[in-house]
């Protein structure tokens, strides 16, 4: 299994570097000339672009930009997406554009949400 972190700002490094460290095999998909290709290979990540990863990967989290990840979904994501993939989520905005009809992702992709829950416990005193 090969998971693709396309990304690596403050969202892709963590979620890449946990992953390497289970023992998951992790590739970074980045833009050309990004000034995350450096610190992505210095970690020990091989680094191609989104396209490249998304064609290669099982699993494809998109970790960038909320603003910028419908075009990278239009045009390096979905053209590589085939039966059994996984398209991960950080958060439910895309899900729920995906949900509207705006990404039309394929019916035999599965799409996952992995979100950080911040849990607070409050203590009241008498």
């Amino acid at each position: 299994m090969t998971v693709a972190v396309i990304g690596y700002g403050s969202q892709g490094h963590a979620h890449a570097l946990n992953l390497k460290d289970s023992g998951v095999k992790v590739m970074i998909g980045l833009y050309e000339g990004s000034k995350s290709r450096k610190k992505a290979e210095e970690a020990g990540f091989e680094v191609f672009t989104a396209f490249k990863t998304a064609k290669r990967a099982d699993i494809i989290m998109i970790l960038i930009n909320d603003e910028k990840q419908a075009a990278l979904y239009q045009e390096n994501i979905k053209p590589n997406l085939t039966a059994g993939k996984v398209l991960m989520f950080a958060h439910s905005f895309n899900i729920h554009s995906h949900a509207t009809g705006s990404w039309k992702i394929r019916w035999d992709v599965r799409t996952s949400m992995h979100a950080d829950v911040f849990r607070a416990s409050i203590s009241l005193k008498k």
